[in-house]
């Protein structure tokens, strides 16, 4: 796929600014370059479709709380912060290297990859299915802050596991956790 690199800053984003790339061919790239997104008050929705997403700090700065950012079949390399709470929605295949501030996140199927400190400072994290992936081909045995986690049966989760050292990844809901 082609990559891009952003040169200016973007700008505040107003209405809906879909991101995408090509479905089902190569990923595209977008390197911001120390710019980023603004949500702010005429912005309702940014979304990343088939996209990778670069940035070195932030990748998007949420100040409408009436704002969502929704991720498809992405990888997002930076962060996602807000001054006041917004819905981030996850489909498909993404992972995320970075933090995702005062966001309600929630994932309804899909495959989620992240770092153990994506979700430590988000209100609240919905897993309603789809596969949670803290597994890594060279095991690590991390542990994952969230600090409200809510999941049900219908999510699934890969852990690093090793049974003869009785050593595995762990997710530790800092504030709190319900489901079945």
């Amino acid at each position: 796929g082609a990559t891009y690199t952003a040169g200016d800053d973007l700008g505040a984003t107003k209405g809906t600014l879909n991101v995408n790339g090509i479905a089902g061919g190569a990923t595209e790239t977008l390197n911001l370059n120390g710019h980023s997104f603004q949500v702010g008050a005429d912005a309702t929705a940014l979304n990343f479709n088939n996209v990778t997403v670069n940035s070195n700090s932030n990748i998007a700065t949420v100040t409408n709380s009436s704002a969502s950012i929704g991720i498809n079949n992405s990888i997002i390399n930076g962060n996602i912060i807000g001054d006041t709470a917004y819905a981030l929605t996850l489909t498909g295949k993404n992972t995320l290297n970075g933090t995702v501030d005062l966001t309600n996140a929630s994932m309804s199927n899909g495959e989620l990859a992240f770092n153990t400190d994506t979700f430590a400072s988000a209100n609240s994290v919905n897993f309603s299915g789809g596969n949670i992936n803290l597994g890594s081909t060279t095991p690590s045995y991390d542990t994952y802050t969230i600090k409200n986690l809510t999941s049900n049966a219908a999510a699934t989760y890969t852990i690093d596991f090793d049974a003869t050292n009785k050593r595995a990844d762990v997710i530790s809901a800092t504030n709190n956790s319900t489901g079945t």
